[in-house]
């Protein structure tokens, strides 16, 4: 029983796992549940970098293709390369789609 409560007490994070992200979903809130994991797991920027690569999936992973080599270590770069394709991106599809609903 003691144990028990001590376990209930304690503040104990387990190894939280980055979602993957294959840029389906929205970027924006993708990097919120990234953010949120790193912070869980006390990432340096580093690990965030690795991190992030192993979470891509699909055709977020081909933004590695374009990416140096000295930058696939930098979160800070992958992070502006992902958010120039897949938040640039969901803006352009969602105002096309405005402008097809409006000229219907």
């Amino acid at each position: 029983m003691e144990s028990k409560l001590k376990l209930e007490g304690a503040v104990h994070c387990a190894c939280v796992k980055a979602p993957s992200f294959d840029g389906k979903m929205s970027w924006t809130n993708y990097l919120k549940q990234f953010e949120a994991a790193a912070r869980a797991n006390k990432w340096s920027e580093r690990e965030k970098a690795v991190k992030l690569i192993i979470a891509l999936r699909g055709d977020a992973l081909d933004v590695l293709y374009f990416t140096p080599v000295e930058e696939t270590h930098d979160f800070e770069q992958l992070g502006k390369r992902l958010n120039m394709r897949y938040h640039s991106k969901r803006i352009v599809h969602r105002n096309v789609t405005r402008a097809f609903k409006n000229s219907n």
